[in-house]
C-alpha cells in the first residue's frame, strides 16, 4: 500500500450538488500563534541587542519581550528602555503596516497571509484579507464552512490512499462516524484521539527508528490500527483529515473547523463507552482540602493559582506551571485542586506522576494539605525498601488506583499502565511532577503525553523546563496550553501561555572551573585516545576510544574534585554531585579524610533531606558538612546549610543541572554569595563547551516568568 500511494497519482472524488455546512469559532489565540517571534535589533548602550517579541494569545494588545538564544548569552534580561523601544516598533507596524499571518498554517484558508492591525489607543483588531478588505476580528472569527459532499467509498485503507476528496460523505454523517468507531476497541480510539489531538497541519503517524524506537516520539502497540481506523475516517471526512500525496504515513488537514468536530464526535463516543475500570477501587467522597500545618500561600503562590484557575475559566483544561526550584509548587497544586473541589470541578481521581527521588516529600505536602495518599507500584515485585512502601495496598503486578485519593505513580511506570490510565482518564485530574523527566523521546514520555491529552485536567509543573537545546521536545507539551499550531516560528509565543514564576534569591552565584592536571603519561593516553578536534592524534576514534576516554578524565577529575572541596570547606558546607550512585561511594572515602565519616551524607534515589539552617540549629538534622548526590537525585531534597558546591562533567540535561543548583541556591539560603566550581579535563572541557546551549535557551525562558521579590519567602 506504502509502494502504491508513493508511485501513483490520487484520484479525485466525485462531488454531489448539496453542500455540508459546519459553524466554527476560531480562538483569539490563533492570531498570536499565526503571527508568530518578531525578530528586531535594537541598539542600546553602544551595542545591538537583538531581541524576540511575542503577543499574548489571550490579549494580542500586549507583547513580551525577550532576547533571541545564543550559545554565548549569560544573562536573559531585556532592559527596560530596549522593551519599550521593542513594543513601540511593533505597535506602530500593526497600526501601519499590520502583521503577517503566516508562521503557521491557518485554520481557515481566508486568514492565510492574512494582516493583523490592532489600533494601539481602542485596542481594536481588524483583519486585512490579501484582496485588501478589512473585517473586524468579532465579526470574522465566527462564521460558517461550506463543503462539498461525496458519494460513499468502501471503508478500506487502499481506497483511502488512491482517493482525494474536499468534503463528507452525504447523509448522516455523525451516525456514520460512529459505527467506524464503535467497530474498535476503546484503546485504538483512545490512541486515534491522541493522534489527531494536536492542531498541527498535518497528522503523522510515529516513525520508527533503528532500534525500533520512535525518532521523535515513543511508537505504541495500538499505532497500526489507530492509522487504519484514520484512514477509514478519512473517506468519511475527507475535508477534515486526508492522506497527503505520496506520503502514506501522513495525513493533512484541509479545513481545521472539520477537524474540530470530528475530534468532538471522538471524545462523544469515548464517553459513552467509558465503564467503571476494574482497576479502580470505590471509595465515598474526597476529604476537605485544607492547609494543617496553618501555613499562608505567599502572593506569588496565589497569583498562581489564580492564574491557573482563569485559564480553566478559558476553556484550557492543560495547566503548566514553571517555578523556581524551591517555591512551593506542590502547595500551589494542592491549593487549586481545593479551589476545584470548593466549585465542586473536582473529579474522583487524581494521579500523580513523579520521579523516585520526590516521592517522600511530596507525600509530606499533600499529606499537609489533608490529602489522602496510596502509591502505586506496578511491577511484579516490589523493593521492600520502596519509600513509601506502607502507602502500597495492592498486591505485586495488580495496581489499583483509588478514587478520592491523590494516588501516586513513578514516571517510569507509566508505560506499565496506559490501558488502566486511559480508562480514566475522562474522571481524572493527571499532575506530571518535574515533567523535564518526560521530554526526551522515549516510552515514558509517550505515556505521560497520552495521559494528557486525554484527562479531564492536566497539571504539568517543573523548575527547569529546558533539557537541551531541542524546542520540539518542549512543544510537544506547550502546544496543549494554546488554541494554535506550534512550531519553531511560534514556539515563544506558546511558551508565554506557561503559569511561570521566578525568584531572585540575591544570592550572588560565582561560578568558576577548575581544570584537573594530568600526568605526562595521562596526557600523552589521552592524545592516543580522542581525534584531532579534542586535540589528540587518534583520526579514527572509535566509540570505545572515546569512553575509554572518558573514564580516564573522570579518574582525573576526581583528583580535583577532593581538592575543590577541601578549599571550600572553609567558606562552610560543600555539595558534591557524583555521576552515579557507584561514583558516590568513590568520593565518600576522599571526603571523610577531610572532615570524618559522620560529617559525610550521601543521597540516594528516594530520600528526602532538609538540611537548612533552621533544621541545624533546632537540632533535627545533623550538620553535615559534605552531602554527595548521584546525578540521578536531583529533586526532593534542600541543602541550603552548605555554601558551595563541586561538580564534575558528566552527560546529562539542562534541566537535571539546574535541579542541582537549586538545592543550595533558593529562598532559605542565607548566605550573600556562593561559588559553583566545575571540574574538568580533556574530552570532558568539550562536553562542558556544548552544555552552554541548553543553557542560553534556559536563561531567555526565565524572562517570560514573573519575578517574585525574595523578601519573606524563606
Amino acid at each position: 500500500l506504502a509502494w502504491m500511494h508513493r508511485c501513483l497519482p490520487m484520484q479525485a472524488r466525485d462531488v454531489s450538488t448539496q453542500l455540508y455546512t459546519c459553524s466554527y469559532t476560531i480562538p483569539l489565540g490563533w492570531l498570536a500563534g499565526l503571527v508568530g517571534a518578531l525578530e528586531l535589533k535594537i541598539k542600546h548602550d553602544k551595542r545591538v541587542m537583538t531581541v524576540l517579541v511575542t503577543l499574548l494569545p489571550d490579549n494580542p494588545s500586549e507583547m513580551v519581550v525577550v532576547r533571541r538564544p545564543t550559545r554565548d548569552l549569560k544573562d536573559g534580561t531585556v532592559p527596560e528602555p530596549v522593551q519599550a523601544e521593542a513594543q513601540s516598533r511593533v505597535r506602530a507596524r500593526m497600526a501601519s503596516e499590520g502583521l503577517l499571518l503566516d508562521s503557521c498554517t491557518s485554520p481557515i484558508p481566508w486568514l492565510h497571509k492574512a494582516r493583523l492591525f490592532i489600533d494601539s489607543e481602542t485596542g481594536e483588531i481588524e483583519v486585512e484579507l490579501k484582496d485588501g478588505t478589512r473585517q473586524l476580528w468579532s465579526s470574522a472569527q465566527s462564521s460558517t464552512l461550506c463543503v462539498p459532499t461525496h458519494s460513499q467509498l468502501p471503508l478500506e485503507c487502499d481506497v483511502a490512499l488512491r482517493n482525494r476528496g474536499e468534503g463528507v460523505v452525504e447523509g448522516h454523517l455523525e451516525e456514520k462516524v460512529g459505527l467506524v468507531l464503535d467497530s474498535y476497541g476503546v484503546a485504538i480510539v483512545r490512541r486515534t484521539y491522541v493522534l489527531m489531538s494536536s492542531n498541527a497541519a498535518v497528522i503523522a503517524l510515529p516513525r520508527a527508528s533503528r532500534d525500533g524506537g520512535g525518532t521523535a516520539e515513543a511508537i505504541t502497540g495500538h499505532d497500526p490500527a489507530a492509522w487504519q481506523l484514520l484512514l477509514q475516517l478519512s473517506l468519511l471526512m475527507p475535508g477534515a483529515l486526508r492522506p497527503r500525496p505520496h506520503r502514506p504515513l501522513e495525513l493533512e488537514v484541509p479545513h481545521s473547523p472539520l477537524l474540530w468536530q470530528l475530534r468532538a464526535w471522538v471524545i462523544d463516543n469515548l464517553l459513552a463507552r467509558r465503564t467503571q475500570s476494574p482497576t479502580g477501587e470505590a471509595m465515598t467522597t474526597w476529604p476537605i482540602l485544607k492547609e494543617m500545618r496553618q501555613r499562608q500561600l505567599y502572593t506569588y503562590q496565589h497569583e498562581a493559582v489564580q492564574e491557573m484557575l482563569e485559564r480553566l475559566r478559558q476553556g484550557f483544561s492543560t495547566q503548566f506551571l514553571w517555578m523556581t526550584v524551591g517555591m512551593g509548587k506542590t502547595l500551589v497544586v494542592m491549593s487549586y485542586l481545593a479551589h476545584l473541589q470548593a466549585q465542586q470541578l473536582l473529579p474522583p481521581y487524581v494521579i500523580y506522576s513523579l520521579p523516585r527521588s520526590a516521592l517522600k516529600s511530596v507525600y509530606d505536602e499533600i499529606s499537609a494539605f489533608n490529602g489522602p495518599v496510596s502509591m502505586v507500584v506496578p511491577t511484579k515485585t516490589i523493593r521492600k525498601d520502596h519509600p513509601l512502601a506502607d502507602l502500597i495496598r495492592h498486591k505485586p503486578g495488580q495496581p489499583k488506583f483509588s478514587q478520592y485519593e491523590v494516588n501516586l505513580i513513578e514516571h517510569d511506570h507509566l508505560r506499565l499502565v496506559t490501558d488502566q490510565l486511559s480508562s480514566l482518564a475522562s474522571e481524572t485530574i493527571f499532575v506530571v511532577d518535574e515533567v523535564h523527566r518526560a521530554l526526551n523521546d522515549t516510552l515514558r514520555t509517550a505515556a505521560a503525553l497520552e495521559m494528557a491529552r486525554l484527562a479531564e485536567g492536566t497539571i504539568v509543573l517543573t523548575g527547569t523546563p529546558v533539557v537541551d537545546n531541542k524546542t520540539y521536545k518542549l512543544i510537544r507539551w506547550l502546544s496543549q496550553l494554546v488554541p494554535f499550531e506550534v512550531n519553531e516560528k511560534n514556539f515563544w509565543v506558546a511558551a508565554n501561555g506557561m503559569v511561570a514564576k521566578r525568584v531572585v534569591t540575591n544570592v550572588e552565584v560565582v561560578m568558576t572551573e577548575s581544570i584537573a592536571s594530568w600526568t605526562a603519561e595521562e596526557e600523552e593516553l589521552h592524545q592516543g585516545l580522542v581525534p584531532p578536534k579534542l586535540d589528540g592524534t587518534n583520526v579514527n576514534a572509535s566509540p570505545s576510544d572515546i569512553r575509554k576516554a572518558m573514564l580516564l578524565c573522570y579518574e582525573i577529575a576526581n583528583r580535583q574534585i577532593l581538592i575543590e572541596v577541601k578549599r571550600l570547606l572553609v567558606n562552610g558546607g560543600v555539595f558534591v554531585v557524583a555521576r552515579d550512585a557507584r561514583h558516590a561511594d568513590d568520593l565518600v572515602s576522599g571526603c571523610a579524610r577531610l572532615v570524618g565519616r559522620a560529617g559525610v551524607y550521601v543521597i540516594s534515589n528516594g530520600q528526602a533531606l532538609h538540611l537548612d539552617d533552621a533544621a541545624v540549629l533546632a537540632g533535627t538534622v545533623p550538620d553535615y558538612k559534605v552531602v554527595i548526590a548521584p546525578l540521578a537525585a536531583a529533586e526532593g531534597y534542600t541543602l541550603t546549610r552548605l555554601k558551595s558546591m563541586v561538580r564534575g562533567v558528566y552527560p546529562s540535561n539542562n534541566a537535571t543541572r539546574e535541579q542541582l543548583m537549586g538545592r543550595i541556591n533558593r529562598v532559605s539560603q542565607r548566605a550573600a554569595q556562593i561559588e559553583v566550581c566545575t571540574v574538568h579535563c580533556g574530552i570532558l572541557s568539550f562536553v562542558h563547551r556544548h552544555h552552554q546551549d541548553a543553557a542560553s535557551l534556559s536563561k531567555v525562558l526565565q524572562e517570560l516568568a514573573t519575578v517574585v521579590d525574595p523578601v519573606g519567602l524563606s
